[in-house]
Formats: C-alpha cells, structure tokens, sequence
C-alpha cells in the first residue's frame, strides 16, 4: 500500500496506537522548491490530516539512501530504527511495530 491516500487511510486506521506518516515535498510538478503553503495546499486538496512538510532542497530527503526512488517510503520503528526503505509499507509492517 503506498501513495498520498493509502497513508491516510493507514493514519486513520493506526493513529490511535501512535502511527504518524509525515510526508514531505522538495519540489513541485515543474521542479521549484516547495513552500510551507504548498505543503498545505497539496495536504487539503488529498484530504489528508497527517503532517506534509516543504522539504525544500531536499535537505532532510538527503539524509536517507533513496536509491533514486521517488517516491520513496520510509518505515521508522521505536528508537528511530529504519525498518524500511523504498518498500510498499503493509498494515501487517505496521501491526508488528505497533505490538
């Protein structure tokens, strides 16, 4: 399951037990960097109501190994593990994080 509403729905399903996605934009459709007001527009014109942030020059995107996957998803477990990169995040991945 990946993409804008299946993390919505994924929220909306586990946010109770402490699931937070953050989805973050570096660029837009013709390649600018992102503003905070983009990041908000973007969020309300999918519906969503987790946080989307402006990663504007890609300065916290950098910091993972995308291997040139965009979009890329990245599970984070407790303590900050990466438990996983560039992969389809399932309801079962996040089952067994939130056990």
């Amino acid at each position: 399951m990946s993409g804008a509403p299946s993390l919505e729905t994924q929220y909306q399903k586990y946010k109770e037990q402490g699931f937070m996605p953050i989805y973050l934009i570096a660029e837009d459709s013709e390649y600018n960097a992102t503003t905070t007001e983009d990041a908000d527009t973007w969020a309300s014109t999918h519906g969503l109501t987790f946080p989307v942030l402006a990663d504007s020059g890609w300065s916290i995107g950098n910091r993972f190994e995308l291997d040139n996957y965009i979009p890329s998803y990245t599970l984070i477990g407790p303590g900050m593990e990466v438990v996983e990169v560039d992969g389809d995040i399932s309801d079962a991945d996040i089952e067994a994080l939130l056990d």
